[in-house]
């Protein structure tokens, strides 16, 4: 791998983040495997203008230039950091609990949250906060 290849390093640590295979992203932006394999070993680089990074700046969830110009520690902050401001305090104390948890715990929270959904007297009018039970109710 090229010494400043800060493009490639990045592409590589997002996709992993998002738990994809070369091929995944290959697929997602219809170029081969060896094309994302060489621009994450620094041995080319995709048109800065091109659909390709237009395309990963909305897959990873980062902004243009973040790709060619930041450490992977201050994309994945930076992204993680958003992603918070958007949770209630509630929300980010369940998901503080649930990264607490084995993978094990993980999938029986995930399997308790999907019953209780399938439960309408568990479950919000969407985007209101208002309970289904008690809008019934009235």
């Amino acid at each position: 791998m090229s010494e400043n290849n800060s493009f490639g390093i990045n592409v590589k640590i997002l996709r992993k983040s998002k738990n994809m295979t070369q091929q995944d992203l290959a697929d997602y932006l219809q170029v081969t495997p060896n094309t994302v394999g060489n621009w994450e070993s620094g041995r080319s680089f995709p048109p800065i203008t091109g659909d390709a990074v237009g395309a990963m700046n909305v897959l990873f969830g980062v902004q243009p230039g973040d790709l060619l110009g930041c450490t992977p520690n201050e994309i994945l902050s930076r992204r993680n950091a958003k992603e918070r401001a958007d949770l209630s305090e509630e929300e980010r104390d369940l998901l503080h609990l649930f990264r607490r948890l084995n993978a094990k715990g993980r999938e029986r929270v995930i399997q308790f949250t999907e019953d209780l959904l399938g439960n309408s007297n568990y479950t919000e009018i969407e985007g209101t906060g208002e309970d289904l039970a008690v809008s019934g109710a009235a």
